[in-house]
């Protein structure tokens, strides 16, 4: 108690109440259910209020980050080209570049400092330090967030050869990430090219995303298609690099023109994800057999407060183009559980209040409301701790 008091006066001390209402705007945006739609428009076209700015460019990563269906593209692009416009926005910048890699940097950090207001708005009130530029303090707050410093020669990263990473993985394969954010990841990083590693030829919307956010970022993005040959315990890996496109067309091409060359190879991928994919049928039926009672105590047996049974439908919309994993049936599980604990906790809520006036009028013991209320924190610190 003393240690909150004394964290509450520390922060009333040390940060002025514009900071404060700003990192109370951001945190009502990361905790949106709904989607923040992506702004379409020219920084000029907005107010100029370096406010303003900030919470935009929050918004912007949210959305990169929350999105994380395949459809999604489109709005993960929108998200992403907001982002470094407002980032590389303003009237004067020395080092404009770097400004944009540490503007992104620190509010990714605020976003994933949700729950610790102190270091939200240490963020945030370095963000407001960067955002006029002045080489001094881009140079210095760099240096806090372990980040290099690039050249600033007017060039993208992929001009400048400074690193790579040639294994990748989003959120379409073994990934937790989006595309468009492990790209911006890169960005932030410093790295002039990513070969990002699927399981099979990918559809032409993840192509899509691939080559727009790679010149979005001025990254220089590679696909690759990552396979294994040979009996259990005697199996080699190996990675199919594909050829860089600067389009969408250009991939179809040659699709279409290697057509032949590539039959054998695809229907031995074809066959790997026959198997990946019986893998993980099995895993949701031994699941919803052996686990997902557990989940159902006899607390919640409404419909509403019940964890419905994982199906292979639901991991389809998902993810595209037989790519699903291990890791998307932990994706799927927290989309199934979280909303059905948050009914959870307003239920319990509600049945708390009923019982402290039962309590009250004599009518149950404060025995059943301190079993209700143990359950009642249990559940909300399930819900709130869930990612």
């Amino acid at each position: 108690m003393l240690r909150a008091i004394a964290n509450k006066f520390i922060n009333i001390v040390n940060f002025d109440g514009e900071m404060r209402h700003l990192v109370h705007i951001l945190n009502k945006r990361i905790d949106m259910t709904g989607e923040n739609p992506p702004f379409k428009s020219h920084p000029n076209g907005f107010k100029r209020e370096i406010t303003s700015r900030r919470i935009r460019i929050a918004t912007a990563y949210i959305n990169i980050v929350r999105q994380l269906e395949s459809e999604k593209y489109e709005d993960r692009l929108d998200a992403l080209e907001n982002l470094i416009q407002e980032s590389f926005y303003a009237k004067k910048l020395d080092m404009p570049l770097n400004t944009a890699r540490l503007q992104a940097a620190l509010m990714k950090e605020a976003v994933k400092h949700r729950g610790n207001l102190r270091k939200q708005m240490e963020y945030m009130t370095d963000f407001t330090r960067a955002s006029y530029g002045q080489s001094a303090v881009i140079r210095e707050l760099l240096k806090k967030m372990s980040l290099i410093e690039v050249p600033e020669e007017g060039k993208k990263l992929r001009e400048m050869n400074l690193g790579w990473d040639g294994h990748v993985h989003d959120n379409l394969s073994e990934g937790r990430k989006t595309l468009s954010q492990v790209l911006l990841d890169a960005f932030i990083k410093g790295i002039s090219e990513v070969t990002l590693v699927y399981y099979n030829f990918i559809d032409t919307r993840i192509m899509l995303e691939a080559i727009r956010a790679g010149e979005i970022l001025g990254i220089k993005v590679s696909t690759g298609i990552e396979f294994s040959v040979g009996k259990s315990g005697q199996r080699e890996h190996f990675m199919f690099l594909l050829p860089s496109f600067n389009d969408v067309k250009e991939y179809i091409n040659f699709l279409s023109v290697n057509k032949e060359k590539l039959q054998l190879f695809r229907e031995g991928l074809k066959k790997n994800t026959f198997y990946r994919q019986a893998t993980l049928k099995n895993m949701l039926e031994q699941f919803n057999k052996n686990h997902l009672q557990e989940l159902n105590v006899d607390n919640f047996n409404q419909d509403a407060l019940t964890v419905k049974p994982l199906s292979w439908e639901d991991l389809k919309e998902l993810v595209l183009e037989g790519q699903a994993s291990r890791k998307h049936l932990g994706e799927l599980l927290y989309r199934k559980l979280k909303p059905v604990l948050y009914r959870r906790v307003i239920a319990l809520k509600a049945q708390y209040e009923t019982v402290r006036q039962d309590v009250k009028e004599k009518r149950k013991s404060r025995t059943d409301l301190q079993v209700l209320h143990s359950l009642y924190k249990t559940t909300g610190s399930t819900y709130e701790e869930l990612t």
